[in-house]
């Protein structure tokens, strides 16, 4: 026994488990996982290449289950089967990769195992491997002669595969060993594009040094110069240029690297392209040459770099040249050129003329050098007043403007601007040099009432003194960009659904008491209602509680009261107050009781009548004294000492009498919890 083989040995020992040692034996056991009986099969030297149904061999199914032993013993020197496949062609490579059998896969490469093989899910094992990141395999299979230039399934090169996937060490490597810095994938993009693309800027010098070339266009017709431009890197586009990259061709669109500088505004750009010896007289695909962008662009420093870095005089005559002054502020050629000649009628780019644009922009001396030439001064007073620049208005208007617009008026006035503008002393600058106070102003209405939604009561009182009639009704029908300059939401309506509004209802709407006096006293009329709501002037001073508006309409003044009335609610009690805040007189009230609450606030009386009688309740209401012009107030009632009355304030009979002969139209009620 002691001279027994090892093959003998194992035979006998099968012999005694009552296996017959056979490969389909072999193939049962690495099926079932019995590596002891695999091993003494594979040393009893059964043939090792039966295959099962799906035409795998046992090292193919011991590499699927894991059992690297058994593995290992059938790839043992002499076994000629490394690279047979299965039924779907997958090697037994395939298998150790996907089962990430690394000793397995060395093994099989050390044993000369080809690479041209496919994985079970029928990709190429070499472009597998690398979009898995399998760095030590792809090095090993290069090591062992695997083609750096080989392709996957869909034509990309290896070295695209591993761009594609984010495998810098793995595209290192490949570089390495000679991949092709050039290839360029299934969609057009080479791999210097792709590097631009991932943010891996560390990597283009060596795509550069292995050869990439820097013309190369993308599918969409960019260059990697056209690349660097855009994300204005200075080191990128100094290496595409220094590595033979072209600094005058022209892309897809037709413009070539100094097109693309001058619209990025990139001034180190330019110095690049310069250094490069790019043309900076071509023109762009507009036909716009670099100097002509500059002088369209008013950077007159950039035209003089420009030609400092070759481009050619811009032609076009002298018009050109005034339109660069104009920019730069240089008055004293404006004045040579309009010597000249010159006609300074162009518009620049925003489309205003040069009048125009030298008022906005401030320029004094410009502005009387043009208009002293007799330049087109177009809408510049208008502009200005639109911005509320009083003092060049006043300039151009000294110039000899006219302050009347020469378009069409209800495209808006230089008064309706200055107006809306807020600025006093300019809307009395043009009312002086001849304005007419009566064109409509943008919103459809004539300036006065435009200036009293707005609260001006200075620019109204000037208004009333030039002649503008106080009782002449908002025109309709009124636009909504009139309406968002008024203040009170009940006057809003009325101007939408009503008509017969007049300013003396619209300053009553304001709250601003200067405009209503103002008015007032150019005659406004108190008794004009407006024409389906019967509304009076004062009716708008009583929706918002403006009791000092109130009082201006009744004749009293805003501010010094003789007298307030405060009726407490909760003590059921009216007290009378002087001037001086003593109380002159008190009485008991009933107010309303529960479901007829008597209103809090601040109240003004506006009218009042010894005898009246209720439109309501049909009930006689002695010595009554209305509220604002609402629908309660204080008359002669029954006071039990509680809350009793629909709403009104009632006050016990003498008492209510003597209240009455104490208070006048336009006192102020308190009425307080």
């Amino acid at each position: 026994m002691s001279c027994e083989s090892p093959q003998k040995k194992a035979v006998r020992q099968l012999s005694e488990r009552g296996i017959e040692p056979t490969g389909k034996a072999l193939l049962d056991a690495v099926t079932s996982g019995d590596s002891s009986t695999a091993r003494l099969l594979i040393e009893a030297g059964v043939h090792t290449g039966h295959r099962d149904e799906a035409g795998r061999t046992p090292l193919q199914l011991a590499i699927n289950g894991h059992d690297v032993g058994t593995a290992l013993l059938l790839l043992a020197p002499g076994h000629d089967d490394l690279d047979v496949t299965d039924a779907n062609g997958v090697s037994a490579l395939g298998y150790a990769l996907e089962a990430k059998e690394t000793a397995v896969a060395d093994r099989l490469l050390d044993e000369g195992a080809k690479v041209e093989g496919v994985m079970p899910d029928g990709e190429e094992l070499l472009p597998w491997a690398i979009r898995e990141g399998r760095l030590a395999f792809v090095r090993h299979a290069l090591e062992k002669g695997a083609d750096p230039h080989g392709t996957d399934r869909n034509g990309d090169s290896l070295a695209q595969v591993a761009m594609r996937h984010g495998r810098q060490e793995v595209l290192s490597v490949l570089l390495d060993r000679g991949a092709d810095a050039a290839s360029v994938d299934a969609q057009g993009m080479s791999l210097l594009h792709r590097a631009m693309e991932k943010g891996w800027l560390d990597l283009v010098p060596r795509l550069l040094k292995a050869g990439a070339d820097p013309n190369l266009a993308d599918a969409k017709g960019r260059t990697p110069v056209e690349e660097a431009i855009r994300l204005h890197d200075p080191k990128l586009l100094s290496m595409f240029l220094g590595s033979g990259g072209d600094p005058n061709f022209r892309n897809k669109s037709g413009d070539s690297p100094v097109n693309l500088v001058m619209r990025a505004a990139w001034p180190e750009g330019r110095a690049l392209l310069a250094k490069a010896g790019a043309d900076f007289s071509r023109a762009d695909h507009a036909g716009k040459t670099p100097l002509a962008y500059a002088m369209e662009v008013r950077d007159c420093d950039l035209a003089v770099e420009l030609i400092a870095y070759g481009a050619k005089p811009m032609e076009g005559g002298w018009a050109r040249w005034l339109s660069r002054a104009l920019v730069t502020g240089d008055t004293a050629m404006v004045h040579k050129l309009l010597a000249m000649g010159v006609k300074a009628d162009a518009r620049d780019r925003l489309g205003r003329l040069p009048v125009e644009a030298a008022a906005l922009s401030g320029q004094g001396s410009m502005v009387r050098a043009l208009v002293d030439a007799g330049a087109p001064v177009g809408n510049s007073l208008y502009l200005t007043c639109a911005t509320g620049n009083g003092s060049m208005a006043r300039l151009l208007m000294a110039c000899g403007v006219s302050p009347n617009p020469s378009h069409a008026p209800w495209l808006d006035t230089p008064l309706g601007a200055a107006i809306r503008s807020g600025d006093e002393g300019l809307v009395t600058s043009l009312l002086q040099r001849g304005a007419n106070p009566f064109i409509r102003t943008a919103e459809g209405q004539l300036p006065l009432n435009l200036a009293i939604a707005l609260r001006r009561p200075a620019v109204v009182a000037m208004l009333l003194k030039l002649g503008a009639n106080p009782n002449i009704p908002c025109l309709t029908p009124v636009r909504s960009s009139f309406l968002k300059h008024v203040k009170s939401s009940s006057m809003r309506y009325v101007l939408k659904e009503d008509r017969n509004v007049t300013p003396l209802m619209l300053a009553a709407a304001s709250g601003e008491v200067a405009t209503t006096l103002h008015l007032l006293k150019a005659g406004a009329n108190k008794n004009i209602t407006t024409r389906e709501t019967h509304f009076w002037p004062i009716n708008f001073a009583s929706f918002v509680g403006d009791v000092r508006m109130m009082r201006v309409m009744l004749g009293r003044d805003p501010w010094i009261e003789e007298r307030v009335i405060v009726v407490s609610l909760s003590e059921q009690r009216a007290r009378v107050y002087n001037q001086y805040g003593e109380e002159i007189y008190t009485t008991k009230v009933s107010t309303g009781k529960p479901g007829f609450a008597t209103k809090t606030g601040e109240f003004a009386i506006t009218d009042k009548n010894r005898q009246w009688k209720s439109t309501l309740y049909h009930a006689e209401m002695p010595f009554f004294q209305r509220l604002s012009g609402d629908d309660f107030g204080l008359h002669e009632g029954v006071v039990p000492g509680y809350p009793a009355s629909h709403g009104c304030i009632r006050v016990p009979s003498g008492n209510a009498q003597k209240l009455f002969s104490m208070t006048q139209t336009g006192d102020r009620v308190k009425i307080v919890p």
